[in-house]
């Protein structure tokens, strides 16, 4: 029992530590036209204010999309990037869970794995 409780806490431990930071990499569907227009996108999830904050390097408008495991968008709201400055999002009160954070313009996708305990 007790190494049975050891596996979940280190499970536990090892989300925890997951959620800081989200991995945003270009998503670019075989057969799309979007290229990288912009260059070192970091996103990062603040459990204590519950806020996403976002950094790319380039001014534009994006589309930040926060989507639940059953691909329903549950949280949509506009990003106005500027020079690479981080950008502070509040979120809604989301059930935990792991979710998919798309940003998005016209040129240029990219999306990352939002982990919410």
């Amino acid at each position: 029992m007790k190494k049975c409780n050891f596996f979940i806490l280190l499970l536990f431990w090892s989300a925890t530590l997951y959620a800081d930071i989200i991995d945003l990499h270009l998503n670019n569907p075989s057969g799309s036209d979007r290229t990288e227009v912009t260059t070192g996108p970091k996103a990062s999830y603040d459990e204590n204010t519950n806020e996403v904050i976002i950094s790319i390097e380039a001014t534009r408008f994006f589309e930040m999309r926060v989507v639940d495991i059953y691909g329903t968008v549950v949280y949509s709201c506009p990003v106005l990037m500027v020079d690479g400055t981080p950008t502070n999002y509040q979120l809604p009160e989301l059930p935990a869970g792991i979710y998919t954070l798309k940003v998005e313009s016209e040129e240029v996708s990219y999306e990352g794995t939002l982990v919410i305990e």
